[in-house]
């Protein structure tokens, strides 16, 4: 799919859904590398404000509070490019399902993100949304940090079968370490293309309330 293409379908299906929603100078650059990721262009591996981009890898969207990231991702999940659908689950959302169901309630985001059935592979790409808003969540007495082991469950998943994990976070790298650990840190880099959306300090509030 041609980058004009996926530019109208993004704007057409942004206007649908979020008409208040804008396109600038805060976050132009980003919707249009994004697009080239999403559409499984080759170009995206040469967009400059990325360190070593890669098709292989997910997307790791920071930014502060209000730049709309969440927003954003949700946008292009709802383009429906070929080749790049994927889930949305808040972190918070599966902290709390841990403390439900415990490990069997979640390793669906993790160790069984990738199933065989019938002899066929199934992916389970997700984009947990909002690292670190979560909670260390006890099961029976079992406290766990919940996502840093799914990150890592997922990065095994990405080193054997492809699988792809995205991200959205208020956290930068080292607050990311402080939390989860450098054993997820230092995956992080392989696993991710890092892209900062309105890290400008006038950059616009752009939740949808």
């Amino acid at each position: 799919m041609g980058i004009n293409r996926a530019k109208h379908i993004f704007l057409e299906t942004a206007t649908r859904e979020y008409p208040d929603y804008k396109i600038d100078e805060h976050n132009k650059r980003v919707i249009e590398a994004l697009l080239l990721y999403f559409t499984n262009n080759p170009g995206f591996e040469d967009v400059e404000f990325i360190t070593n981009p890669s098709l292989q890898k997910g997307i790791l969207l920071a930014g502060n509070i209000g730049t709309g990231k969440t927003l954003l991702m949700t946008i292009l999940r709802n383009c429906y490019f070929p080749h790049q659908a994927f889930g949305i689950k808040s972190c918070r959302d599966i902290s709390q399902r841990f403390a439900t169901e415990g490990m069997k309630g979640i390793e669906i985001f993790g160790s069984r993100a990738v199933k065989f059935e019938y002899g066929r592979q199934r992916i389970n790409n997700m984009m947990f949304d909002d690292l670190g808003a979560e909670k260390n969540m006890a099961y029976y007495g079992n406290t766990v940090n919940v996502m840093q082991e799914i990150l890592l469950d997922r990065y095994e998943h990405f080193v054997r079968n492809g699988l792809l994990t995205h991200l959205t976070t208020n956290l930068d790298l080292n607050e990311i370490e402080a939390v989860y650990g450098s054993r997820v840190a230092s995956r992080m880099h392989e696993m991710f293309n890092f892209v900062m959306l309105g890290g400008d300090k006038n950059a616009k509030d752009r939740r949808v309330y």
